[in-house]
């Protein structure tokens, strides 16, 4: 039975318990967990649409409003149990505990009915040791899988980011902020985008770190990179007339260093394992390989029924 007043097994948690909750990962698994810099980031964002005045009702922002859920009846307190749920044109689902048989959170996975199952709904940072039972239930509950791919979590250590030796900036070539004139240009070169996804890139440039290349002469825009969900890096590109001159590595360092020196917390980074090239420029930074979780992408099967 849940508590009077609730139906459903996930409790959502307000901002001091979140804020609370992120206290406990700090004193748990430290501030390098990928966990703590999960709800870190998320914080951040609440924070800075609330400055923006943001509606909560606006749709053009709702990538950066993730909602962080505990069981009903538990004390998040205890376990460090959540389940992060957010709706854009699919929905993500993110979790964790430390209870070492997990009781909690399958129950919380079993018996809510705020899980899309069966439409498509991505399951990231499944950590190895739930990971079959995690599989399993998706079939109890009717859905099916796409595709499971391991991801490897890397870290640049912040006492690290503030000491590193940058790589030289070419004659002709500067950084600077990401502009919002260029979202359309960054989007359409985007491996991820799909409809609906530039007010994505748009909510980045306007809230989160970001660093651009450019030609001095002409100020064009030739790379870029952004500060992700997890305040690492994403969405490094350089343009094709640019690639193989070393600013890949450029662009990597420069926003590393940003966040290491206004922020106290460490770099990462997510690479699928395997993708030797971009793992291969991240160790050559200083990034050292931290964990390995696997990222399920849930078939639509409710449209086929």
């Amino acid at each position: 039975m849940y508590q009077q007043g609730s139906n459903d097994v996930l409790r959502l948690l307000s901002d001091p318990e979140l804020e609370e909750l992120l206290q406990l990962y700090a004193l748990k698994s430290g501030i390098d967990s990928f966990q703590y810099l999960f709800i870190y980031t998320q914080l951040q964002w609440n924070k800075k649409l609330r400055e923006k005045h943001i509606d909560e009702q606006d749709e053009k922002w709702i990538s950066f409003r993730k909602k962080f859920y505990t069981h009903v009846n538990g004390d998040f307190r205890k376990y460090g149990t959540y389940v992060c749920l957010h709706q854009d044109l699919i929905q993500s689902v993110t979790f964790h505990t430390w209870q070492p048989n997990c009781n909690e959170l399958l129950e919380c996975l079993e018996n809510t009915n705020l899980i899309q199952w069966k439409n498509e709904a991505l399951l990231i940072n499944v950590a190895p040791e739930c990971s079959e039972i995690v599989k399993n239930l998706v079939q109890r509950k009717g859905g099916a899988i796409r595709r499971a791919r391991s991801c490897q979590g890397l870290i640049f250590k912040r006492t690290n980011s503030l000491n590193f030796n940058k790589t030289s900036i070419p004659d002709g070539y500067e950084l600077g902020k990401v502009q919002e004139k260029h979202a359309d240009l960054i989007h359409s070169l985007w491996a991820n985008n799909k409809e609906g996804s530039l007010d994505y890139i748009r909510g980045h440039i306007k809230i989160n770190k970001s660093v651009g290349l450019y030609e001095a002469s002409s100020n064009e825009l030739v790379g870029w990179i952004f500060q992700n969900e997890f305040s690492g890096i994403a969405i490094l590109q350089v343009l094709p007339t640019h690639q193989r001159k070393g600013f890949g590595r450029i662009l990597v360092e420069a926003l590393t260093a940003i966040i290491a020196e206004t922020e106290r917390i460490p770099v990462t980074a997510w690479v699928v394992v395997g993708n030797v090239k971009s793992e291969t420029l991240l160790q050559k930074v200083g990034f050292e390989r931290a964990v390995v979780y696997e990222w399920i992408q849930l078939e639509n099967v409710a449209n086929k029924l």
